[in-house]
């Protein structure tokens, strides 16, 4: 199951059962109505309060009838359409104009979600408890047509030709310089050396012995129970693809880092508590974030750890209000504990009130190059809040452009951090279009972008609009220390042009870090490395954009570059074979400077 295909969940379990309820209604007004199973009749017939009896269907059918037209199968992941979303939301919405209580739907919802495979009744319930009165709320106070709801959130082909007259803003940006490739530094100048940790996803439920592949969603606690007849365990250092980040391994990290890696900064890209979403309260998500903090300050001590939010911080997971929605469902519980957290581990930050305000902020780290965090959760497509305030939410984008220029005229280079890249498709359609006309208007000023949330090593390219497209700048995507998601731990180290006359601050090479999580469990202790190095793995004769460029055009023909790219990707767990049109999926996401581009 892919990220992206997790990170649907919330999304769907509401929405495809509820859309089911709606399937139910359709088909029950009609003379053919099909019996439903025990667990679930009880609740459908006093909602539907038409109890005649079937004509021979039976709920085997229906279930094989919704499961085709949602395309629902918990092994293979879960894919949602556009007509699927537009009659689903049409029923959603048609309950909430009726006044149909939350404990309704959510009580027939659960019912369905179980009964026909989506996750089991723990998953199923939560989920629906946690995303109810949320989901609700904004759809009954947003001003959009559900068509182009869907559009927004599904993105794609889904975003019909009225899809821009709802939901278009654009940032107004000055004239476009001339793009200044960086010059090299010599050989003796100095180096920074910036170690980047992502994704950690702590999990203080983590036991060890435990189901590694149960039935829910996120295994390996106490309670993990399988229907396999095959039970793989939990191992001290972690438990593979279902399972998230145990304590004693995030501090073997750490410690192996202050005792064997050279570092001078620590970029933190977001993602602390576990993936057992429907299992989750604020008050544990704060305290998931405070004791992530307290080991990082344990382990760095007195260097500086710039950190940015992830879209786990939130709870439920993703849920990050619009100003418009803070009367209602106030999100400063979480801002203010990440200020006074990030208060601990950045200096200067103290009384920052963009934190409070957005969890974004801005800082000089050295002379001459400043650090910009940014809250990547106003560009999510899975924030429902969204759809009551898209244009700029906290106005962070104009606040950002705001500090660019700043930097551009005082003769600073800038880093930027954030969680989910703005290329990927997780980031909405405008946010991306206006980051992307930001980035190219500030190009010479943007010297290294760094991001995390998709659990693998990767990067991708930001191109100008010439023609032919010239590439500029690169988004760093970052590997995780979580293994979910089936890949082994992982974290980066980069060597950055270093304080001289005329530095760049542009990353001139990076070695990514990792672990063999099965040797780990075999022999009992985790035997860090480096994997690779990105000039030496991928014959780079440079750090420049368009080499990066080059590299993806290398990949299209040469076989072997491409494969040693795929395993450093998974960071060595073997995924099978890769045919022409994983190839090209592949080489797709590389381009994906902003999530507007097609290949």
């Amino acid at each position: 199951m892919t990220w992206t295909e997790y990170s649907h969940r919330t999304l769907l379990v509401l929405l495809v059962t509820t859309s089911v309820i709606g399937f139910w209604i359709v088909i029950t007004s009609s003379d053919a109505i099909p019996i439903m199973s025990t667990d679930v009749s009880d609740n459908f017939l006093s909602y539907n309060n038409n109890n005649q009896q079937s004509n021979g269907r039976s709920f085997a059918d229906f279930a094989r009838i919704v499961q085709g037209m949602f395309n629902l199968n918990r092994k293979s992941g879960f894919a949602i359409s556009c007509n699927t979303c537009l009659f689903g939301l049409n029923i959603v919405t048609g309950m909430v104009e009726e006044n149909r209580s939350t404990s309704d739907i959510v009580n027939v919802a659960k019912s369905l979600c179980v009964s026909l495979g989506i996750a089991v009744e723990e998953v199923c319930s939560g989920i629906l408890n946690e995303v109810a009165d949320e989901i609700i709320y904004v759809l009954k106070n947003m001003n959009h047509s559900l068509e182009n709801t869907c559009g927004f959130v599904l993105g794609g082909s889904c975003m019909k030709e009225t899809f821009l007259e709802e939901f278009d803003w654009q940032v107004n940006l000055t004239a476009e310089p001339p793009y200044i490739p960086l010059r090299p530094p010599k050989p003796e100048a100095p180096k920074l050396k910036i170690l980047q940790i992502s994704d950690v996803h702590l999990d203080r439920l983590y036991k060890e012995g435990s189901v590694a592949n149960c039935n829910e969603e996120l295994c390996c606690h106490a309670m993990s129970v399988t229907t396999s007849p095959y039970v793989s365990k939990a191992g001290k250092w972690g438990g593979g693809i279902a399972c998230d980040v145990p304590q004693n391994l995030l501090e073997n990290l750490l410690s192996y880092i202050t005792k064997n890696v050279q570092y001078d900064v620590v970029y933190w890209t977001g993602d602390i508590p576990a993936h057992d979403v429907w299992n989750q309260t604020k008050q544990g998500n704060l305290e998931d974030l405070r004791q992530t903090a307290d080991i990082f300050k344990k382990y760095f001590g007195n260097t500086p750890v710039y950190p940015c939010v992830g879209n786990h911080e939130s709870e439920p997971v993703n849920s990050y209000p619009v100003p418009l929605a803070y009367n209602k469902f106030n999100v400063s519980y979480l801002y203010d504990a990440l200020a006074t957290t990030w208060e601990q581990l950045v200096p200067n930050l103290a009384n920052s009130s963009t934190v409070r305000r957005g969890a974004f902020y801005s800082t000089l780290i050295r002379p001459g190059l400043r650090l910009i965090s940014l809250n990547m959760n106003y560009c999510n497509r899975l924030n429902w809040w969204l759809l009551l305030e898209s244009q700029d939410p906290t106005s962070e984008m104009q606040w950002l452009i705001g500090q660019l220029d700043y930097s551009e005229k005082h003769n600073e280079k800038v880093h930027i951090i954030g969680h989910i890249p703005p290329g990927n498709s997780d980031c909405t359609y405008v946010w991306s279009r206006n980051f992307h006309n930001v980035t190219l208007r500030y190009k010479n000023v943007i010297t290294g972008q760094f991001y995390g949330h998709t659990h693998k090593d990767e990067y991708a390219i930001v191109y100008d609009n010439s023609d032919p497209p010239q590439a500029v700048n690169i988004h760093n995507i970052c590997p995780s220390v979580t293994s979910f998601d089936g890949v082994n731990p992982a974290f980066r180290v980069y060597t950055v042009d270093g304080e001289h006359e005329n530095t760049s601050f542009a990353i001139l090479d990076y070695a990514t870090y990792y672990m063999d999580l099965e040797r780990a469990n075999k022999v009992g202790i985790p035997d860090w490395k480096i994997f690779y190095s990105a000039v030496d793995s991928y014959q780079l004769t440079s750090f420049q954009p368009s080499e990066w460029d080059n590299l993806l055009k290398r990949m299209e023909t040469n076989e072997t570059l491409f494969d040693s790219y795929r395993r450093n990707y998974y960071r060595d767990v073997d995924h099978g074979p890769c045919d022409s049109k994983c190839k090209a999926e592949f080489l797709c996401s590389i381009k994906q400077g902003w999530s507007g581009l097609t290949c």
